[in-house]
């Protein structure tokens, strides 16, 4: 229902302010008088072609302003556009010498054919024999709902309208992005296959590396080690004596200076010292292994590894590849299955519709 209309410089009219009740409401007045003035500038705020010989006079701007009460019925025109709803609806209208028209809906701009479609639902225009509202096939329906007052059954509808969009959509997603992959589910298997026999684990080309230095360099490793086992061996009882020696003295100072107390400790250090790094060296030695075969191993698995590096700038990354790929070729062989899924959901949505 309209509450009021305020029209400022539009053809005749300087400035006019009318307020509407409720109830009934007539205009009246003579011929000439304004009333037909009122009704184009209420078209023209309703979305009507808006011209500038309608402004005044002298004036370089017009403006119409209507204010609407709505009940909820409106929310969904206002969710759709994203525009604020309330109950109390403000449209406004501005035309200037230029030839553009400003359009707001509660503040909102919006073009004049958004205007022109809520305008068609707050006001009927109709002569003796014209309604525009009961002529209008695209307002039966709307008429025949409110009439039975389907509003909540209509709002269940919707929602399950929008789920079967939706799933139809998904739908119609899935099969586009199945004719696409297909094309390229073979490259991806084969790149996929390639990296899975291969099978790359983080830190592992630094750990064939560290490994590899050890075997390529068994003979240096052994020839010292073994050098330094002989010097132990033939020299061991007279270093430990000597240190034995070192000790007595030690202890003797000690006994007249407390100074002497702390090299007590080092010295008995010393000889276990050379003890453990004999027993070390003696049992790295016969660990050393001069595996050729093992060396030759490493070298072909590093080649692999260092491939995979170069294609993906890193193993990680070929890992990471890894997951996308069989992501993407497990989609491919389960499209079907999507499809069929999607489809399930909407049977439970409008059963018998598939």
């Amino acid at each position: 229902m309209i509450k009021s209309l305020y029209i400022k410089n539009f053809t005749l009219i300087e400035e006019l302010s009318v307020d509407f009740s409720s109830n009934f409401n007539i205009i009246i007045g003579e011929t000439g008088s304004g009333k037909s003035i009122m009704i184009d500038a209420l078209m023209v705020m309703l979305g009507n072609r808006a011209d500038t010989d309608l402004i005044r006079s002298g004036e370089t701007k017009s403006i119409i302003e209507g204010v609407f009460d709505i009940n909820d019925d409106f929310k969904e025109f206002f969710i759709d556009n994203e525009i604020d709803f309330s109950n109390e609806l403000i449209l406004r209208r501005e035309i200037n010498l230029k030839g553009n028209t400003r359009n707001f809906i509660n503040d909102s701009p919006v073009n004049a054919s958004l205007l022109k479609q809520l305008g068609s639902y707050l006001v009927d225009f109709h002569g003796q024999h014209d309604n525009r509202i009961l002529l209008n096939k695209n307002n039966h329906l709307k008429l025949v709902d409110s009439f039975a007052n389907n509003y909540e059954v209509i709002k269940e509808y919707q929602l399950k309208y929008k789920e079967l969009v939706q799933l139809n959509s998904d739908i119609n997603s899935i099969i586009e992005q199945k004719e696409y992959n297909q094309e390229l589910y073979k490259s991806h298997s084969n790149e996929l296959k390639e990296i899975e026999e291969i099978k790359p684990k983080i830190n592992e080309i630094e750990e064939i590396n560290d490994e590899l230095v050890l075997l390529e360099n068994s003979e240096v490793i052994f020839n010292f080690t073994n050098s330094f086992i002989e010097i132990a061996d033939n020299e061991n009882d007279l270093l430990v004596s000597k240190l034995k020696e070192m000790q007595k003295i030690n202890t003797a100072l000690a006994n007249i200076d407390k100074q002497f107390e702390s090299f007590t400790h080092e010295i008995n250090q010393s000889i276990i010292t050379i003890k453990e790094m004999n027993s070390f060296y003696r049992n790295y030695n016969l660990d050393i292994n001069f595996n050729e075969l093992r060396a030759e191993e490493l070298r072909n698995r590093l080649n692999q590894l260092k491939y995979l590096e170069k294609r993906y700038g890193s193993l990680e990354n070929a890992l990471n590849r890894k997951d996308e790929l069989e992501s993407k070729v497990g989609l491919v062989e389960n499209y079907d299955y999507e499809i069929q899924k999607k489809k399930a959901f909407i049977l439970l949505i409008r059963p018998g519709s598939f």
